[in-house]
């Protein structure tokens, strides 16, 4: 993946990020968040402490710049960067970083790509809600804000993701 085409866009979600949390919340407990998937689809290239200060220069210019809790994003999206190549490895196979290939969808396919973002997701939001609510909601509550939230992210992170990861007939962008 060129890393000139990837930044631009990276910063542009992140962007969309911030707008979102601010200006377009569906309803008052339900987030949508795309930083998962971003975090999940950087470059192959980059190591575990790359990996974790992206996440966290993401996660706290959207917490700084939305009207959300400080820290609630970055405390939410350190973990999924932690575990970024090992959900790589499990869902992709070893073979991407033997090859130093990026993921796309045109060659790991839709269920793939879905999977990946659905786990990455899943851990994002159980640690956001568990942070956002501590004791103060009711299981059932928090469990009704997992699924809005996870239903209402996917479809957003999966169109971000096919941006990122979209191959062109010249190379990769």
């Amino acid at each position: 993946m060129k890393r000139n085409h990837f930044w631009p866009l990276f910063a542009l979600m992140v962007v969309i990020q911030v707008i979102v949390c601010n200006f377009a919340p569906p309803v008052p407990y339900m987030t949508v968040s795309i930083l998962p998937a971003l975090i999940l689809f950087l470059p192959i290239g980059f190591h575990t402490f790359q990996d974790l200060l992206l996440a966290f220069v993401a996660g706290i210019l959207v917490d700084l710049l939305s009207d959300g809790i400080p820290g609630l994003n970055v405390a939410a999206l350190l973990p999924v960067a932690f575990l970024r190549r090992s959900i790589t490895i499990l869902v992709f196979g070893k073979e991407l970083y033997a090859r130093d290939e990026s993921v796309s969808l045109e060659k790991h396919g839709t269920l793939k790509l879905s999977v990946a973002i659905l786990i990455v997701q899943f851990i994002f939001f159980i640690i956001y809600i568990f942070i956002d609510a501590a004791g103060t909601r009711t299981l059932w509550f928090c469990l009704l804000w997992l699924v809005l939230s996870m239903a209402t992210s996917y479809p957003v992170a999966f169109l971000a993701v096919s941006c990122l990861t979209k191959k062109n007939k010249s190379g990769w962008n």
